[in-house]
């Protein structure tokens, strides 16, 4: 019997608070603003002493929240980023999940990448377990008309 998906969000962040337990899930979104490749702020700099210096941790990364029912031992779990349009996987990685007790839902925080966004349209965050879908959560991935301004490269959310 595979898992039920109760609950799969994505969000800016999702905290824990340690004495509860309990799930504190920080600007969840389902929309994405990409911007031109001309538009787009290099990766890397190269300051002036010569050395390349590469960002720290990416602040565009998103991060999921998943919650599980009818979890039985070990669980093997893939999460996929899929482009609707042509069904094009731009990224896919593999996890297991561990309960003992299939009446207890289980909890996954997964910090992602940077949604690798090559176009507008509509997306999909998908769940599977053994190839099998359990869910999915689509994305609508639009192109930033420059507008407001304040949108970060690759992933302004709304």
């Amino acid at each position: 019997m595979k898992p039920i998906l109760n609950a799969l969000l994505i969000a800016d962040n999702v905290y824990c608070d340690k004495e509860t337990n309990k799930k504190v899930i920080a600007g969840t979104f389902n929309q994405l603003a990409i911007r031109r490749p001309s538009e787009r702020v290099p990766e890397s700099v190269e300051p002036a002493g010569g050395r390349k210096k590469t960002a720290g941790p990416d602040a565009g990364s998103p991060t999921l929240y998943i919650n599980l029912a009818e979890v039985r031992g070990c669980v093997p779990l893939t999460l996929r980023f899929v482009d609707l349009l042509d069904n094009s996987v731009s990224f896919e990685g593999e996890f297991t999940i561990q309960n003992e007790d299939p009446l207890q839902n289980s909890e996954l925080i997964v910090r992602l990448p940077r949604l690798p966004c090559r176009r507008a349209g509509v997306h999909a965050l998908e769940l599977l377990t053994e190839g099998e879908p359990i869910g999915s959560l689509r994305i609508l991935v639009r192109e930033d008309t420059g507008a407001s301004g304040d949108e970060a490269e690759g992933g302004g959310r709304e």
